[in-house]
């Protein structure tokens, strides 16, 4: 059975001249019709396309002013939270040991070392000067003493031969014994001054990266001022103080999240090291436990960095949870959050707060997986 064609159709199939002609008598009642009505379409529609071109504009500004998390579940770790700082485990502070001027700086903060790679050079000029005179004077007393050796070894061969008398042999010895004492306490001193001119050129006493330079090329360094601080990055710790009240809860081995405000939104992992055997008393009794970094999350951490540890005691699974700062009201188990939808629409939402872990609250009512929860932006100061 043979399909009927339209002829219209049939030769708009051998013309595509004349289909855009069809289509176009199809088109031209709205086209009248927007000829005539145009202008108020126009001026009704402009309106409302600025409101919505302004709407647009005030979300993406709000959006910004966020930082956001999407939700998932997950599980909560509950434990004893702290504050720290982060270390690196090996660190060496170097210390000036002359009173000289800083004449040439080797290196820069951040730069990898070596063990014994040369990092400052001092003036040494006066150094030098007093170096020289006192191995003129060293030798000038080594040679006192070998001559007052040999002439003990002559006077007590003429006492053999009764040439000289017992005093003169006693006060030959007196004089070994007397240059002997000089010439102790000048090697003394020479070790003490080649000691003083190699501390001219400050080296790296171990291998690691420059941490700190404390020092300002022409200006000058007393004796004990702190020069450089190396540290070896490969390792860290976190040092803090839990209060006598949460001290039973914690033990060697515990995992621990790390988290800090340079690395916002970032949860490091780490884990008990060690638990100090006594107390510090400050306003409360507190005791120090050290925390080993085992994973750093890929970041490059930093010496003497501030942080927050939550030392893991419970782990509660399955459940959704939101960061406390999120939190912008509390009411009871009731709060307030900014949260954000799949369509970028943000609004306040209403939840039902649960447990809390660490830096983080569990969630019971209120928001669903995969929508995004906000807290207001943190500007470091880094002056």
């Amino acid at each position: 059975m043979k399909t009927r064609v339209d002829p219209v159709t049939f030769e708009a199939r051998r013309n595509p001249i004349l289909i855009s002609n069809h289509h176009l008598k199809k088109v031209q009642p709205f086209l009248k019709f927007f000829k005539t009505h145009g202008q108020w379409i126009l001026w009704g529609g402009l309106p409302l396309l600025l409101l919505i071109l302004n709407f647009a504009r005030d979300l993406s500004h709000l959006e910004k002013k966020y930082e956001w998390e999407r939700l998932t579940i997950g599980t909560l770790h509950r434990g004893v939270s702290a504050t720290g700082v982060m270390e690196a485990v090996d660190v060496a502070d170097i210390k000036s040991e002359v009173s000289e001027i800083v004449e040439k700086k080797l290196i820069k903060e951040g730069q990898t070392v070596a063990v014994g790679q040369p990092l400052l050079e001092l003036s040494r000029a006066k150094t030098l000067l007093e170096h020289e005179q006192k191995k003129t004077a060293h030798a000038s007393i080594e040679a006192e003493y070998k001559k007052a050796v040999r002439e003990l070894s002559v006077q007590r061969s003429l006492l053999k031969n009764m040439a000289v008398s017992r005093q003169q042999v006693e006060d030959a010895e007196q004089a070994v014994e007397k240059t002997k004492s000089a010439l102790s306490i000048s090697k003394q001193e020479m070790t003490f001054l080649d000691k003083k001119l190699a501390s001219t050129l400050v080296r790296s006493p171990i291998k690691g990266v420059v941490l700190k330079d404390f020092t300002k090329l022409g200006l000058r360094v007393s004796e004990g001022n702190n020069l450089i601080t190396v540290g070896d990055i490969s390792k860290f710790v976190v040092r803090t103080k839990v209060d006598e009240l949460d001290i039973n809860q914690v033990r060697v081995g515990q995992p621990v999240d790390v988290m800090a405000d340079a690395f916002s939104g970032i949860v490091m992992r780490g884990k008990v090291l060690s638990i100090a055997t006594q107390a510090e008393r400050e306003t409360f009794a507190k005791f120090e436990v050290v925390i080993e970094i085992v994973d750093s999350g890929g970041l490059e951490l930093k010496h003497n960095l501030s942080v927050r540890v939550n030392i893991v005691t419970e782990d509660i699974p399955d459940t959704l949870s939101v960061p406390i700062k999120s939190v912008i009201k509390k009411e009871g188990d009731n709060g307030w959050v900014v949260a954000k939808n799949r369509f970028h629409l943000i609004s306040k939402r209403r939840v039902k707060l649960g447990l809390v872990g660490g830096d983080r609250i569990q969630v019971l009512k209120g928001l669903k997986p995969r929508q995004w929860v906000g807290y207001e932006k943190i500007t470091l100061d880094e002056s």
